[in-house]
């Protein structure tokens, strides 16, 4: 298997772009969840749990505030300027990117005035410092989705790496500069959650001046041709299922908080967000076999060799065990100390909520990742049902824990969805596809 694979990357003259790409991206996914996870301790020690719980919540709604501003734009414009590349027409790339910006302000201006409107109907019911962070998530809106955009025309155009810079290594690089900057003047007393959010305002824009230098040698020189209404229509008319996709897992991912934020102090919003942050750090090796066997995935579902891809499954059961079992042993034997000693005394408390999400990915890992199965068997709209099956769980586990256990039921009903998730999506793979994904796999082989 690893010298069909290893053939079949080889083909084409692809195998050093994909290798490159990979192995980058792979790195720069390692430095990027560092950076963040400094980013995290950073601001949870310097605001506390109150004030790094509102943080959370200002945050959580500027990404779903950021949905509709960039409505699938970013994959949109990574498929079309790779079509467009392929045909060596960068004319088409730059009235894509036209279009697309033109529509990104026009966004933004509309959910900046609902969100105005929003904070004056509701701002005095708001948290201690909620409404002033909200108001600089909204400025913090174009200049994201912007920068997204100019990424994914990079990475359309073969510089995948490069198109990941801005979201791994820029932005949160730059904002931890600032926090440092701000702790060795002195001042890290005066930061407040407006505060956190402006700093992200700016290294934002600073990290934009350095992506748009980025694209601009490959745009030089080409001039942007009218597009025909109707390929504007079939741009627009693609943007809604990438989006819809898009939405669920952003909405997914900030539920809880959100959630927690309407029915719990401010301060189990900051426990909770802590533990979700060295979760993500934990998980790395579930993103990484998406990377890694998606590619495999599809190729050897084209060449109909389904042993092979029940063999890939087992594989993936396995190793997700494996990791989930390694990250879960510290946490169960020291974490009170392992978090205290990186966030503070103040968040030894996290260590609970962090053990539930890391037994629930440890439960689900025996499942295994079918999800990846799904999406590259053709299957990705039984995915897209069953996300929205486990968003409706999530929501009313939340609603129904939090009220009695706090930030340890909002963890409750993330970690109860997520298995759901994946158990509906085994099912499916078993019933037809007639593959296994789960660590059962070993038996079919």
């Amino acid at each position: 298997m690893y010298r069909q694979a290893r053939d079949l990357y080889a083909s084409h003259g692809r195998g050093g772009t994909l290798v490159r790409a990979v192995v980058g991206s792979t790195g720069l996914r390692f430095v990027g969840m560092g950076l963040g996870f400094l980013v995290g301790v950073q601001l949870a020690r310097a605001l506390g749990p109150a004030g790094y719980g509102v943080y959370g919540i200002a945050m959580s709604l500027t990404s779903i505030a950021m949905i509709p501003t960039e409505l699938g734009l970013s994959q949109l414009v990574t498929r079309e300027a790779a079509v467009a590349e392929a045909a060596g027409d960068r004319a088409k790339t730059r009235s894509l990117l036209a279009w697309t910006f033109r529509f990104v302000l026009a966004n933004t201006i509309g959910v900046g005035v609902l969100g105005l409107l929003a904070l004056l109907a509701f701002g005095p019911q708001m948290h201690g410092g909620l409404r002033p962070a909200l108001i600089w998530g909204l400025a913090l809106l174009p200049v994201v989705a912007i920068a997204g955009i100019c990424s994914s025309a990079l990475r359309g155009m073969h510089h995948v790496v490069k198109g990941q810079l801005f979201e791994l290594l820029l932005r949160p690089g730059l904002l931890s500069v600032a926090l440092f900057l701000l702790w060795i003047s002195g001042n890290a007393g005066v930061l407040t959650p407006a505060l956190a959010m402006a700093l992200n305002v700016l290294t934002a824009c600073i990290g934009i001046g350095c992506v748009a230098a980025w694209l601009a040698p490959f745009m030089r020189g080409v001039k942007s041709v009218p597009q025909a209404p109707a390929e504007r229509r079939r741009w627009l008319h693609s943007t809604i299922p990438l989006a819809l996709g898009e939405g669920m897992r952003i909405v997914s991912g900030n539920l809880a908080i959100l959630v927690l934020g309407l029915l719990a102090p401010a301060a189990d919003v900051g426990l909770y967000r802590v533990a979700a942050g060295v979760y993500t750090a934990a998980t790395l090796p579930s993103a990484l076999l998406n990377v890694a066997c998606s590619p495999m995935l599809a190729s050897l579902n084209a060449e109909g060799r389904i042993v092979a891809i029940q063999r890939v499954n087992a594989w993936m059961a396995l190793l997700l065990v494996l990791a989930a079992a390694l990250c879960l042993i510290p946490f169960l034997l020291a974490g009170r100390t392992i978090l205290s000693l990186a966030f503070g005394d103040s968040y030894a408390a996290s260590n609970t909520i962090l053990v539930i999400l890391l037994a629930g990915e440890l439960a689900s890992a025996f499942i295994g990742h079918p999800t990846i199965v799904l999406n590259m068997l053709h299957h990705e709209k039984a995915v897209t049902k069953f996300s929205l099956v486990a968003l409706i769980v999530n929501l009313a586990s939340c609603i129904c824990l939090i009220p009695v256990y706090g930030a340890i039921g909002a963890a409750l009903g993330v970690v109860f969805s997520q298995f759901v998730w994946r158990l509906l999506c085994r099912t499916h793979a078993r019933r037809r596809l007639g593959l296994e994904s789960s660590l059962l796999a070993w038996r079919r082989l």
